[in-house]
């Protein structure tokens, strides 16, 4: 797969092609059909599988004077990654402009035909692309071609436990710290990745040392609590707890992501950890004593092992 920005778009010229287009943020079990779609049909038509998609979430020009941004899924690496596994050839990454909102569907694929010999174009359920306002995106669809371009358009979404899955469902679904409905949606366990660092040594002091990570600027955190985990540091996966919340017990205030590694006993600072998010066990609170807090992590530890054995 090769990663390509507008600038390099002159790569692609005089190649036929099969197009979709899309944020694709968390690429979900209903983006995975779409791009097994997407390469089973360059493959049929001995073209190239090619992925238009943002730099920016578009909210973050459409809704820009609005406070609640979206909060994304994936950082940008760990989408283009996870659409490289289902064999795409390209990646055709493009910054989400105030010019780029106001052409309409027709000005934006006669913009691409301009460099892309498009023979097909892919559109998922929910999918839409250009200005609304001029009703040219439903005319496309509707005629199923434009200039030589065929146009098709998945007619229903996937669902998942009766709900259409969506990036949005799955927001949802974290902020209301439903893990087992997002992994569902997503098909594997949402995960954050980021490097470790030093935090306030209270797990140590209460005998349940913590690996603390930042949140990766933009990503989504999920529902304040406690979560059986996995964590995955120098590729090992371990079975693990994790704590979002601001330590109420302890007055810190700030916000941290914090998990105990069971069964290990490792300086791993400075490394990169990945935490998956299996199950909710409860949520964040304050304790009276540190000997309350003790013994909540214990039942904690133990209900989490339940949970990952």
């Amino acid at each position: 797969m090769e990663l390509l920005q507008l600038e390099d778009i002159d790569k692609l010229k005089g190649k036929s092609c099969v197009v979709t287009i899309g944020m694709f943020d968390g690429v979900h079990t209903g983006h995975q059909q779409m791009l097994k779609e997407l390469k089973s049909l360059s493959q049929r038509t001995s073209g190239k599988s090619v992925v238009i998609t943002f730099s920016n979430h578009p909210r973050t020009v459409l809704d820009a004077n609005k406070n609640d941004r979206v909060q994304l899924l994936q950082t940008n690496a760990e989408r283009y990654a996870c659409i490289e596994r289902y064999g795409v050839d390209y990646i055709l990454t493009v910054k989400f402009t105030e010019e780029f909102a106001a052409l309409s569907s027709v000005q934006f694929l006669d913009l691409l035909l301009q460099y892309l010999d498009i023979k097909v174009l892919l559109l998922g359920y929910d999918n839409r692309f250009g200005n609304p306002k001029d009703g040219s995106y439903e005319r496309l669809v509707a005629s199923g071609c434009y200039k030589s371009v065929k146009i098709e358009k998945d007619i229903e979404g996937v669902y998942c436990q009766g709900r259409e899955v969506s990036s949005t469902q799955i927001r949802n679904a974290l902020v209301q710290g439903d893990a087992e409905l997002a992994a569902s949606m997503l098909g594997r366990y949402y995960n954050i990745t980021s490097t470790i660092e030093k935090g306030l040594q209270n797990g140590r002091k209460l005998g349940f040392p913590t690996a603390n990570i930042v949140l990766p600027e933009g990503k989504l955190l999920p529902k304040a609590g406690v979560y059986a985990t996995k964590a995955t540091v120098d590729n090992t996966c371990y079975n693990a707890i994790t704590n979002i919340g601001s330590n109420p017990t302890f007055n810190a205030g700030k916000t941290t992501v914090e998990t105990y590694i069971m069964d290990f006993d490792r300086d791993i600072y400075g490394k990169e950890m990945t935490v998956e998010f299996v199950s909710f066990i409860r949520s964040d609170k304050k304790f009276s004593s540190l000997e309350d807090l003790t013994r909540q992590i214990e039942k904690d530890e133990k209900r989490a092992r339940e949970i990952l054995q």
